[in-house]
């Protein structure tokens, strides 16, 4: 098989994935099997790697060509894993439709609440977790990796030795500002459980009634220069079946074909979400369809989390909530805690990224020590079901966070804080996301 005709198939093979994952949503049809669609596609098996790691060979610095020796090797791996996934999916949410299609499969910069396992069942998990771990270092090391860490430098074309010593300066960075902030809790929280369910911020919840979920994401990306209303390329849709706040896309095609799925709810988190997709959408509805397929499809994946990290910090922005949901939204406790969310999220990153190098590069690593010296409270075994999913996208959410939050702060100096309504930074947005950019380096606003 030539390159010509792998690019044909793996664009295939995205078009009716997402298709499928779309139809499953919606329950239009019975959906195939995802062993079956990657089966069909007849491109993830060690011949086309071998293939792919030839031609990588000859051109090193083929930048098009890595990204597309990723998406094949990633499939390669997930398709040799789908037992364990499949078996995790009758205990966890890592799959939502047994032995179908994973729910984070469609673009979503959230996934819903868990809730705290019982021992019994923690204990199976970790279990099926450390068989899945040692069946990945097997695939991996068929690739011709000495492990996931080696893999992912090589092709995400980044040194993890650097990534975790950025991880652990952003750590040292904000741990006076952090500590600050989680000290002003009442009443206090101890461990992870509770401070999740502090910063899912109930006390909160009426500023972020759901009515004005829809229309302030509407309302914020049309002034923006993007009328969703009126997007022929766009299918927005209410799905009840949907997780309650969750937001996901289905990118069929970009930018011909795109679906937006949301269950709308009350509270900061489904705004947050939404308000995260709308940047990953906005970003594939405004690439010309002239673009080449492999910067239109299989751009770095964290340029998705610096969209999700721009837009959701809107937020934390005073002038947007005040404008978008009223005066009510704008108080210093609420601002406090949205800055509180802000820097918890990029925390847990970072100490994801901490647990996965240290867990890749040495076998093992100190999850306890790790996370509570990252989010400043006690971790017991059951908190792992909240981090375990995560591993697979530690790198790319770090790294894409990182850029995003540093975005966000050049917009709001460059235009000011209602950058939202500001024609000139629409401008600037449109002319970023229509020049396609497939690096996370090239994500800079002028």
């Amino acid at each position: 098989m030539d390159l010509t005709a792998l690019i044909k198939r793996a664009e295939s093979f995205l078009q009716s994935f997402y298709r499928n994952l779309y139809d499953e949503h919606r329950a239009n049809k019975p959906s195939i099997p995802l062993s079956q669609a990657f089966q069909a596609a007849a491109i993830f098996n060690l011949e086309t790697v071998a293939m792919l790691r030839d031609e990588l060979l000859a051109a090193p610095d083929a930048d098009q060509l890595r990204r597309l020796f990723r998406f094949v090797t990633t499939g390669v791996i997930r398709y040799n894993l789908l037992a364990f996934d499949q078996e995790l999916s009758r205990h966890y949410d890592q799959l939502s439709w047994p032995n179908t299609w994973a729910e984070h499969d469609a673009l979503s910069p959230g996934q819903p609440s868990l809730v705290r396992p019982e021992a019994p069942l923690l204990t199976q998990l970790a279990a099926i977790y450390e068989q899945r771990w040692q069946q990945l270092n097997a695939q991996i090391a068929k690739l011709g990796f000495a492990g996931p860490a080696d893999y992912y430098a090589y092709v995400a074309g980044i040194e993890l030795t650097g990534l975790r010593q950025s991880a652990q300066n952003y750590l040292e960075q904000t741990k006076e500002q952090y500590l600050a902030a989680l000290t002003q809790i009442q009443p206090a929280v101890t461990d992870r459980w509770q401070l999740e369910a502090h910063l899912r911020g109930e006390a909160y919840q009426a500023c972020f009634p759901a009515a004005e979920l829809v229309p302030a994401i509407e309302d914020t990306l049309y002034h923006l220069g993007l009328d969703v209303t009126h997007q022929p390329n766009l299918v927005l849709e209410v799905n009840r079946a949907v997780s309650a706040g969750l937001a996901l896309a289905f990118p069929v095609r970009v930018p011909e074909e795109i679906y937006v799925c949301i269950n709308p709810i009350a509270g900061i988190d489904a705004f947050e979400n939404m308000l995260g997709l709308g940047g990953m959408v906005m970003a594939r509805l405004l690439f010309s369809p002239k673009q080449d397929w492999c910067d239109r499809r299989l751009f770095d994946p964290a340029l998705d989390a610096a969209y999700a990290e721009l837009f959701s910090s809107l937020v934390a922005l005073p002038a947007w909530r005040s404008d978008l949901l009223g005066v009510t939204a704008n108080c210093p406790k609420l601002q406090a805690f949205c800055q509180l969310r802000q820097l918890y999220r990029l925390r847990l990153a970072a100490a994801r990224v901490f647990f996965a190098v240290d867990r890749s590069r040495f076998s093992q690593a100190d999850y306890a020590a790790i996370f509570q010296n990252a989010l400043g409270v006690e971790h017991d075994p059951s908190t792992q079901v909240l981090d375990m999913g995560h591993m697979r996208n530690a790198f790319d959410t770090f790294r894409g966070m990182q850029t995003g939050a540093r975005l966000a702060t050049d917009i709001v100096n460059t235009y000011g804080p209602a950058w939202y309504r500001n024609p000139a930074c629409g401008q600037a947005l449109h002319n970023l996301f229509q020049g396609g950019p497939s690096r996370l380096s090239d994500l800079i606003i002028p």
